[in-house]
């Protein structure tokens, strides 16, 4: 098999730009098979298909839930733990029709990421001071320790709350 790996926008900061990008390589014959941590989508080589991407975020899904959107003309792709991400055929009503859908899932993201940021906010609070008091090579890596859970959760929330937000005044 051949894989291809594209960086992907952030689904918190650009969902639609990676949704595109999710068509683009199905269109040319590279379908999504997996995702990592990082935002790195995996794509298998096939046959060039049109399809439209959409995504939910859903703390451990049961099977009711992937029926319901397997119902709907969705087809489950990526169900992992807090995201999940559906492909169907142009033309398929899409998995959010209305705005105060959109601003309860965005809701429930800023909820969850709140409290992730409040305490990587916390952590890199005392990864700052305690590499204030080291003068070793131990600080620069501490600082750094701090940061990398303080990016991956905080900016994030910007994110959410500003989709939030803009679907807020809709």
């Amino acid at each position: 098999m051949k894989y291809k790996r594209k960086m992907g926008s952030g689904l918190a900061f650009t969902p639609e730009k990676d949704m595109k990008l999710l068509r683009k390589m199905a269109n040319e014959g590279y379908h999504l098979c997996g995702i990592d941590r990082l935002l790195f989508y995996k794509f298998e080589k096939g046959e060039p298909k049109d399809y439209i991407f959409s995504h939910t975020a859903v703390r451990n899904p049961d099977e009711d839930y992937k029926a319901y959107f397997t119902g709907a003309g969705w087809e489950p792709v990526i169900i992992i733990p807090e995201l999940q991400i559906f492909r169907a055929l142009p033309g398929t009503e899409p998995i959010y029709t209305d705005t105060e859908t959109i601003t309860d899932f965005y809701k429930g993201q800023l909820q969850q990421f709140s409290k992730y940021g409040i305490l990587t906010t916390i952590f890199l609070a005392i990864c700052m001071y305690f590499s204030m008091k080291l003068t070793n090579i131990l600080s620069p890596i501490l600082f750094i320790i701090g940061w990398i859970p303080f990016v991956f959760t905080v900016m994030p929330l910007f994110g959410f709350l500003y989709h939030y937000k803009k679907y807020k005044r809709q």
